[in-house]
């Protein structure tokens, strides 16, 4: 019986994918409405947030620019300093006003670090998870005597009844918070910041989410570049020997030559020379043939490019605030100027505000009952220009009222700019 020649293949490929962060992009519904049907302790009943915690923190080192727009609106929003602000006060002439300042001193952080860094982490998280959390603590006199930020990652808010609480867990040891103004003995509170979504009733949801792909995306793109640079992910090229064969030898050398040699950037552009030996060398010939598609730089660069802009878009971040600078705008210092005063208004402002909320009607208020004036005011990031405030200022003090008398003297104008008076 003839027998007929066969040729066998093996397709190699990756089994079942197993990256996580892609589990971010579908929504994963076997939780439940509620969560899973795991009880911290009698009657409480976990809530799942729409995007796990942990994911989230993952997301958060995978892009320079994803990360460093985090970093610049959490200090943006807090990082430029804080004054205690009352109308027609004079901070020297108010004793409440020192208390005040030594008492957000004193009690903001477990590791007695300054009061904005613990502002800052507090911000941090906002921007990471959509959430943020304080825990709130009162003395025997029911007024609160310290605030301590609660790192978001680790927490999960649980229904108790028809209450929410908080639950915090760390190497399996839980912590139960109750909600501001509801704690019982020496029981700690919480309060929650979010960023509404419509995706969830109790959670929030970070600005940043419709980039999810574009990050993950980035990710592999880099990695699938630095796999191509260690082992050569694919066959490049295909020996082919016509009236000759290998010795043992040959195939061991050649083995080792492409394992050892053909791998890392240390190595790149080595050649590797057959020779073959024999009478009729007439007769031989070698073939090399290349087998993988080229990777064109220029697609990859660009990819890289619409990734970082996408991203950056879902921050809300003007470009420049994270080092990029596009070639045709290195001029247009007014239209720079008016991006920041926009994302000053829209983005940080506003989070000023929510932030300044919560210590003012909250935290302080329940630290100091007899505080009717004192509020905690965040300074804003300055956007002005010295020279243009020089010919401003200069063009208001060559203007007169009917009696012949300056809109502003060279004085109030120094002491509107900050500067001493002189004299004093």
């Amino acid at each position: 019986m003839e027998r007929k020649n066969e040729v066998n293949s093996i397709i190699i490929k990756e089994g079942k994918r197993n990256n996580p962060l892609f589990n971010l992009i579908e929504k994963e519904t076997r939780a439940g409405k509620y969560g899973t049907q795991d009880k911290y302790s009698s009657g409480i009943m976990p809530v799942q947030p729409p995007y796990p915690f942990e994911k989230l923190a993952e997301l958060y080192e995978l892009n320079s620019y994803h990360a460093r727009a985090i970093q610049l609106k959490a200090a943006l929003t807090c990082m430029c300093g804080f004054n205690l602000t009352a109308n027609g006060t004079e901070k020297e002439e108010d004793a409440m006003y020192g208390s005040i300042m030594k008492w957000i001193e004193n009690h903001s952080s477990y590791s007695g670090s300054a009061f904005l860094s613990s502002v800052y982490n507090f911000c941090l998280d906002r921007e990471i998870f959509g959430n943020a959390f304080l825990e709130i603590v009162r003395n025997n006199e029911g007024e609160v005597s310290g605030f301590y930020h609660i790192p978001a990652r680790h927490c999960r808010l649980a229904r108790d009844g028809g209450e929410i609480k908080l639950i915090q867990e760390i190497e399996g040891e839980k912590t139960e918070f109750a909600p501001f103004g509801r704690g019982e003995g020496k029981q700690s509170e919480f309060i929650m910041l979010k960023s509404y979504h419509p995706k969830s009733v109790f959670y929030g949801v970070p600005d940043y989410i419709a980039a999810i792909a574009s990050i993950v995306l980035d990710r592999s793109a880099v990695k699938f570049n630095i796999k191509r640079f260690d082992n050569n992910m694919v066959l490049e090229h295909i020996i082919t020997v016509v009236g000759a064969s290998f010795g043992a030898g040959a195939r061991k050398d050649i083995k080792d030559f492409f394992t050892n040699n053909f791998s890392g950037l240390d190595n790149a552009g080595k050649s590797l020379l057959l020779e073959v030996d024999g009478r009729n060398r007439s007769d031989v010939s070698i073939d090399v043939h290349k087998v993988s598609s080229e990777i064109k730089e220029g697609s990859y660069l660009e990819l890289r490019k619409e990734i970082k802009e996408e991203i950056i878009a879902a921050h809300g971040v003007p470009p420049r605030l994270v080092g990029i600078a596009s070639p045709g705008q290195l001029g247009g210092t007014a239209e720079v100027k008016e991006q920041l005063r926009m994302f000053r208004d829209i983005v940080i402002k506003p989070r000023q505000k929510e932030t300044e909320f919560i210590f003012n009607r909250f935290i302080l208020r329940d630290a100091f009952p007899k505080n009717l004036k004192w509020e905690l005011k965040f300074e804003t990031f300055d956007i002005s220009d010295a020279a243009e405030d020089a010919r401003f200022y200069e063009s208001i003090m060559n203007i007169q009222d009917a009696e012949g008398r300056r809109v502003l003297s060279a004085d109030e104008i120094r002491e509107e700019l900050g500067y001493k008076m002189p004299g004093k």
